[in-house]
């Protein structure tokens, strides 16, 4: 049966969704692989996406012009169809022997970021060149196929290229949801490269069963129009111009809403894909209203020139409704009452997204239709006119993946560069109408005013457009950078100014307060472990404070910090009096690099390495922490006697925890897990098994000149309340693990999480990773990791071990039931307490278990009882600060007055900030008659806010 072209409009629609499925696929997992050997930085992604972006413009212009000279272009596609799987297999099969050809580029560029960042784009677009060039080509070649009058080719290439983009939308849900986290890597490009073969098969096939007509010398009349009879070379410059503007602000709008909507939808894989989703869906509506309306436009180019305009004001439109979104906490509010249904989060996620950019993406999606159909004039050469304009919105796209990522935001902010784009895209608009001759003089000398005066907006526009992060209102920012991998902030608490963190697109990742004991610990430990060691290499800068507290020993002689976002290494300043100022410390080396990079190119050895990972739904990439191939390269980074130390939060899943275990232990020769309450554990690896000499550990907490008191002020004063923290080795890891995934980059499980595994609440995640701390705890039994330990110490270390054990009981209770199981809460304290008198760290740990208790019950309005736990908590320990502040807050609330002032000058004396307790204590000293003394609190008061100001 022989058919005709336009038989063929539903297949080819469905042909040209697959092949838009398979090219998404194939730029996420090729994305993925680069970002493997070239690191994950801004500059390397962009330039993997430059190269695939530049091949598509290269196969469009090119290989378009071919099927205005092929006699069956359908037979043409369909062998196209067929090189872009085999061309992507191939790049799969060549891409593992790119790392030394990475390795060698990396030693030539030297630290010319320019120069680096252009090999990476000349080796990417070299792999990837023969697929991407015929990806390109596609949708030229279908145009010209579909097409038998000219007229209708507007109509044919918004319907193709709808329905391309539609599934592109369906190749990145596929990839980011499915294909990558259940079947891998490899296995993915391998469905992807089937479906193109058998696309090209099926393409093939049918152009033998076609009417094929004689494309040469087909008709070459044009529909009449005004714009048509008049136009002229230079008009279809401009309409080009015009057209390379509007995708290069297209793409600026994906990359500024991206970095906007990540401050409400989260920065995790899913999230961008998610965004990446409803940025497509827009366009491929905005495609196929172009089909549906192109018939009965009469003039297209001033319809053109009106949709540039309202893209510039929709987009700039979206400020405020971002603002709005953040600022109220709508989402976060929906999203934080449905977390047990994390479909729905999902869904409430995309639903955000795509109402923000819903109208101006529509009508960005209708640009390219509407070029299309003015520019084509004549059907022999529709497969070249419509190839010329698809490849000059492709550059632009290019254009506006670097310019705007690298230029304009660093200089003006996420907010003014959406404001430029939109000047931008009302200036193209503008330009187009100057160029009319058909519209009145006057009107056409309007254009350049109402630009000039939207340019005037943006420069007058306020100052402080700053994005909303996850920072109280009250709270005061002391730093605020929307860089170009990250936006960073720093703030103090409005309540406690000595209480600050740094936030990284809208997550806290350091600072001061509960955050702190993590970072001491990931400093000193490995220190006290490994007493030779001269190098210290720590990925993942933050506040400083851990890099920070790790030069404070003296026999580090070389210390290396990692850090991917340059706004984090400026950010980090705010805290140089808690990091002891290591900006201007000589033996401080701080590089701005992805830390998986920095491992694979770097020659050097390191005595200890520390890692302090985020791995939460919030943080996207950070699973590569966790993986098989990180562990490798950092055991390749290890000297013969180095260790390795990585922070393991107890809020993740209970499989991924268990998949970090068994990661970790089969990827070192030796490791041991490490827990120190509440909810930090630590993994220790190395490639000798762990020497640890109990003496010289005792020495150093013992004494007071040792640089330790990060450790000391949480009850760690000797070694037998640090090592007590020891939960197992390999060998009993292993065994409890046996059944869990390993993480890798082929599987990377770890980021591609199931979502039912987040539906559980943070507070059953914590205690099923207890519960199996407390297992492997209790099979832990071999001491021989210490050394010059006397028979007197081995019993002082079982008491602190098993002093360790009961409090971890308690707390387990203290999460289980809260203040309701006090009484049995109290029990295991008090027999923890028998057990280890005298022992610092129970007393601190319990101490903050009552602390806890207090705050759950301030919140139930049990206040009674929160005042017991408070005085009790006072009681265990003299380091309870913010206990020393609750309790007299609660003895001030029920009018003792006397009693109050006491713990709240205690309070006062240890965080001499705290803006409540100074607040509270001016008014009992003023109800007193000591109307000096409250004077005083109010001039301290006063100090403090005057220097938020």
């Amino acid at each position: 049966m022989i058919l005709k072209p336009s038989q063929l409009t539903p297949v080819i629609f469905i042909l040209l969704f697959v092949s838009g499925t398979c090219a998404l696929i194939y730029q996420v997992v090729w994305t993925r692989l680069f970002t493997q050997i070239f690191g994950s930085t801004i500059f390397a992604v962009s330039s993997v996406l430059a190269a695939f972006m530049s091949g598509l413009a290269i196969g469009s212009y090119f290989l378009g012009k071919v099927a205005d000279n092929s006699n069956n272009p359908l037979r043409l596609y369909g062998l196209y169809e067929i090189g872009i799987g085999i061309g992507a297999l191939a790049v799969l099969l060549i891409f593992n022997r790119l790392t030394p050809v990475y390795l060698w580029l990396y030693e030539t560029a030297g630290h010319s970021v320019m120069l680096l960042s252009a090999g990476r784009f000349i080796l990417a677009f070299c792999l990837i060149i023969v697929p991407t060039i015929l990806m390109g080509a596609t949708l030229p070649i279908l145009a010209r196929f579909a097409t038998h009058r000219i007229e209708k080719l507007g109509l044919n290439v918004a319907g193709l290229y709808s329905v391309n983009t539609a599934g592109a939308i369906l190749g990145s849900l596929l990839a980011g949801f499915f294909l990558i986290r259940i079947f891998g890597i490899h296995f993915t490009i391998y469905v992807a490269v089937t479906a193109n073969i058998a696309i090209g098969i099926i393409a093939y096939w049918l152009s033998g069963n076609t009417a094929v007509r004689a494309y040469k010398g087909a008709e070459t009349q044009r529909m009449n129009s005004e714009f048509h009879d008049a136009s002229t070379r230079r008009d279809h410059r401009i309409i080009l111009w015009v057209l390379a503007i509007s995708g290069f602000t297209a793409f600026a709008y994906e990359i500024y809403w991206t970095r906007a909507l990540i401050l409400v939808v989260g920065s995790s894989t899913y999230a961008f894909v998610t965004i990446l989703s409803s940025f497509l869906t827009g366009i491929a509506l905005g495609g196929w209203a172009a089909r549906l309306l192109l018939d009965r436009l009469k003039n297209p180019l001033l319809v053109f020139a009106w949709v540039e305009i309202a893209i510039g004001l929709t987009a700039t439109a979206t400020i405020p409704l971002i603002f709005f979104i953040t600022d109220a906490g709508i989402i976060a509010n929906v999203t934080g009452s449905v977390q047990a249904n994390w479909d729905l989060v999902l869904a409430i996620r995309f639903l955000t997204s795509f109402a923000v950019m819903l109208l101006p993406t529509i009508l960005i999606g209708a640009t390219f239709p509407l070029v299309a159909s003015i520019y084509a004039r004549q059907l022999q050469n529709a497969g070249a006119d419509v190839g010329r304009v698809y490849a000059v919105n492709t550059l632009g796209n290019i254009g506006g993946a670097i310019i705007p990522a690298f230029i304009i935001l660093p200089l003006i902010g996420i907010s003014r560069g959406i404001l430029v784009m939109g000047v931008l895209n009302v200036a193209a608009g503008a330009l187009i109408f100057m160029n009319m001759r058909t519209i009145p003089g006057k009107l056409r000398a309007t254009a350049p005013v109402l630009v000039l005066a939207l340019a005037m907006l943006v420069i007058l526009a306020p100052t402080t457009m700053q994005l909303p992060s996850s920072a109280s209102d009250k709270d005061i920012t002391l730093f605020y950078k929307e860089g170009v991998a990250a936006t960073t902030q720093v703030i103090a608490s409005h309540n406690d100014r000595q209480i600050k963190h740094i936030i990284v697109d809208g997550s806290k990742i350091g600072g001061t307060g509960v955050v702190d004991l993590k970072q001491q610990m990931l400093a000193h430990l490995p220190v006290l472990l490994n007493k030779d060691a001269r190098s210290v290499l720590s990925v993942g800068l933050g506040s400083g404070i851990l890099i920070g507290e790790s030069a404070r020993h003296a026999s580090i002689e070389r210390l290396t910090v990692v850090e991917i976002a340059p706004s984090v290494v400026e950010g980090s300043d705010s805290f140089s009096e808690e990091n002891g100022n290591i900006k201007n410390n000589p033996r401080i080396n701080i590089e701005v690099n992805d830390g998986v990079n920095y491992l694979l190119t770097s020659n050097m050895s390191y005595d200890i390495i520390t890692s302090d990972a985020k791995t939460k739904p919030e943080y996207g990439s950070n699973g590569v922490f966790y993986s098989r191939d990180y562990y490798d390269l950092v055991l390749k980074r290890l000297s013969s006697n180095g260790i390795f130390v990585q922070w393991i939060p107890l809020y993740l899943p209970h499989k991924d925890y268990t998949t970090v275990l068994k990661t970790f232990t089969e990827s070192f020769p030796h490791a041991s897990l490490w827990f120190n309450p509440p909810g930090n554990s630590y993994l220790v690896g190395s490639r000798n098994p762990l020497d640890v000499d109990y003496s010289h550990v005792n020495k150093m907490l013992s004494d007071v000149q040792q640089p330790l008191d990060g450790l000391r002020k949480y009850g760690i004063t000797n070694a037998n309340e640090l090592l007590s923290h020891y939960v197992a080795g390999d060998e009993i890891i292993s065994q409890e693990v046996a059944n869990a995934e390993t993480n890798s980059l082929e599987h990377p499980v770890i980021e591609f999480y199931s979502l039912k595994d987040y539906a559980a609440s943070e507070a059953r995640r914590r205690l099923e990773n207890l519960s199996l701390i407390i297992d492997l705890r209790d099979k832990a039994i071999d001491r021989s990791w210490i050394k010059n330990l006397s028979h007197d110490e081995s019993a002082g270390l079982d008491d602190a071990r098993q002093a360790e054990g009961l409090f971890i009981a308690g707390f387990q209770k203290v999460m289980e039931s809260g203040p309701d199981g006090y009484a049995q809460i109290r029990h295991y304290f008090d027999s923890a307490l028998d057990r280890s008198q005298g022992n610092n760290d129970i007393r601190y740990h319990i101490m903050s278990g009552l602390t806890s208790l207090t705050k759950v019950a301030i919140a139930r309005n049990k206040l009674q009882d929160a005042e017991e736990f408070a005085r009790e908590a006072t009681r265990v320990s003299d380091r309870g600060v913010e206990a020393n502040c609750l309790y007299g807050m609660l003895l001030a609330s029920r009018g003792e007055q006397n009693r109050a002032a006491k713990q709240l000058e205690a309070c006062v004396a240890q965080k001499p900030m705290m803006v409540s307790a100074r607040e509270t204590l001016a008014k009992i000293y003023y109800r007193s008659g000591d109307l000096e003394a409250a004077a005083e609190q109010r001039r301290i008061l006063e100090e403090l806010n005057t220097e938020d100001r």
